[in-house]
């Protein structure tokens, strides 16, 4: 892919990101100019590997029930969203 159609796709991506951010948020990225320097500032403001978040993902993870009538693909989506989410907080996540 050549530079100028990376940072076409870049601005986009950027402007897709700051679409969805709410009006009190979108400040805190006002100075970013690429969509990953945008998401490390959004990273570091809401994933914080604090201690409480780490129990609250993992009681959700213990938690989750399967819902009847559900594709099971969902349901393992659903736990992988957490065990990436518990990962990304610094919590060590074994095979047990």
């Amino acid at each position: 892919m050549t530079d100028e159609k990376w940072n076409k796709l870049d601005r986009k991506v950027l402007g897709s990101i700051r679409l969805k951010l709410a009006d009190n948020v979108s400040h805190n990225v006002a100075k970013v100019t690429t969509a990953q320097g945008e998401m490390k500032v959004l990273l570091n403001l809401y994933v914080k590997p604090t201690t409480h978040n780490k129990v609250s993902l993992v009681k959700n993870l213990f938690n989750k029930t399967i819902v009847e009538d559900t594709p099971a693909n969902t349901h393992l989506n659903s736990m992988n969203n957490i065990i990436n989410q518990l990962t990304t907080a610094g919590f060590v996540v074994n095979d047990e």
